[in-house]
């Protein structure tokens, strides 16, 4: 395994609360997705039980995209921050 896929693993393994080894296991043996902390498999449904919870979530996704920007090089971005 590459020092790329050990991170990916790692990564995915943290977003959904377990340890990469309750990840892999979960993953390879059980064929389901492993559980995060709140005991749900799909953080995201939980979170959009609330219906404000929700409202924030799409409001702060839709926010986001208007206001996003791309920088060229470090340069322009350190312009940009004054740095």
């Amino acid at each position: 395994m590459s020092a790329q896929e050990h991170r990916r693993l790692k990564t995915l393994a943290s977003f959904h609360g377990v340890t990469m080894k309750e990840f892999l296991l979960s993953n390879t043996l059980l064929q389901e997705k492993p559980r995060s902390r709140n005991g749900h498999r799909d953080g995201t449904a939980y979170l959009l039980k609330s219906s404000a919870n929700k409202r924030r979530l799409l409001t702060s996704v839709h926010r986001t995209a208007k206001r996003s920007k791309s920088f060229n090089s470090l340069k322009e971005l350190k312009h940009a921050l004054g740095i």
